[in-house]
């Protein structure tokens, strides 16, 4: 099942761009670089490429709330003669930044809390030289560190301290993983047919999930998570001109429907699963230059606010709470009546929303307002 915008949306969208432009400072000029995102205010930015793919070591810290910058310690990682293995991969746990490269010989861990320290180092929390598996995403969840390579599935608890090897990577070789309530969900990047969507739970179920809803040749930049949602942004092939088109899907994990963004984005370089966009809680922010359906966007630091990805919560947010507080007995919903002689007649809104926040299956009614966004 999708859905797509209305023409009047679209419009609106074309007149006024949704983009809004932190920083063009030269440190964000980069692509196939480490990020992730702190205290849901800070931006980390590591490693990658810049334009002329010349290899990147230096690390920054984006502060979205005051609009400046911090330089942190560069990359410990050696030079190496393959610049293939380049491309970076980061995520947080708690106030720790872990980097590794897709050569995945190293991960490394940086301590955000002794930014002030002068003896501050990069701590090498695993190394294995003989390693010939690259490295496709590195995620966390709980206290653990989760990595993904093309053939073992590896994870890191960062309080014992303990690297645990889960066996053969149980997803496909070129896929995006994603952790959302417990289960991970792999995204095939890469696929000529309908892009495939499978979610192992913790326990190793697999369950597949509906397939992006897009035919023809589709490549992804990026995939991240927005709270229930995901998304996922790349490129489309047009058939006729073989144009590379940019698009934006956003799969409801409650719902398991798939519908299109009225903003379309992706990366100009397609480093499968590392366009660079990073999520936050009210905001989705971007590195580098971004291809748009309204046209590309400079390189810098770039935020659109989720309004544009998922449903609109100043549409639907009075709704969902009054349902909530319906179910807890703290509210009622009453119908109005009107009089005309001996009769009393209601409403058919009235009836309605009465109907939905009294007598509607909880999931029903979450479907139901799908449809007033």
């Amino acid at each position: 099942m999708m859905a797509s915008c209305s023409p009047n949306t679209a419009a609106k969208c074309e007149r006024q761009s949704p983009w809004e432009t932190l920083s063009r400072d030269p440190a964000f000029h980069r692509i196939g670089c480490a990020t992730a995102t702190y205290q849901e205010r800070y931006v980390l930015v590591a490693g990658g490429y810049d334009y002329n793919f010349n290899r990147l070591k230096t690390v920054t810290m984006f502060d979205t709330t005051t609009l400046t910058q911090i330089k942190l310690l560069d990359l410990p990682f050696p030079i190496l003669d393959d610049e293939r293995f380049w491309l970076c991969h980061g995520t947080m746990v708690d106030d720790d930044f872990y980097v590794t490269l897709s050569q995945g010989k190293w991960i490394y861990r940086l301590d955000l809390t002794q930014l002030n320290n002068p003896l501050q180092k990069w701590d090498l929390i695993f190394r294995d030289r003989k390693s010939e598996d690259k490295v496709k995403r590195i995620l966390s969840f709980d206290k653990c560190l989760l990595e993904f390579t093309t053939k073992r599935f590896r994870s890191y608890n960062t309080e014992t301290n303990e690297i645990n090897v889960s066996g053969k990577n149980p997803f496909p070789y070129h896929h995006v993983p994603l952790i959302l309530g417990g289960n991970i969900f792999s995204i095939d990047y890469h696929y000529n047919g309908l892009p495939r969507v499978m979610k192992l739970s913790m326990n190793r179920n697999e369950t597949p999930m509906p397939p992006i809803p897009m035919r023809g040749f589709y490549a992804i930049s990026s995939a991240g998570i927005l709270d229930r949602w995901i998304v996922v942004t790349g490129t489309v092939k047009d058939r006729k001109t073989r144009k590379k088109n940019p698009h934006t899907f956003i799969f409801d994990t409650m719902l398991q429907i798939w519908c299109e963004a009225d903003v379309k984005i992706s990366s100009p370089q397609q480093f499968p699963g590392l366009g660079n966009m990073v999520i936050g809680n009210s905001h989705i922010i971007t590195i580098g230059t971004v291809i748009t359906n309204q046209g590309n966007i400079g390189p810098g630091v770039h935020r659109i606010h989720r309004k544009y990805f998922v449903a609109n919560w100043e549409i639907i947010g009075k709704y969902i709470l009054l349902r909530a507080l319906v179910d807890k007995d703290r509210a009622a919903y009453n119908i109005v009546y009107r009089r005309e002689g001996d009769k009393h007649y209601a409403y058919t809104h009235d009836l309605i929303l009465h109907k939905m926040m009294t007598d509607l299956n909880l999931d029903i009614f979450r479907y139901v307002l799908l449809f007033l966004v």
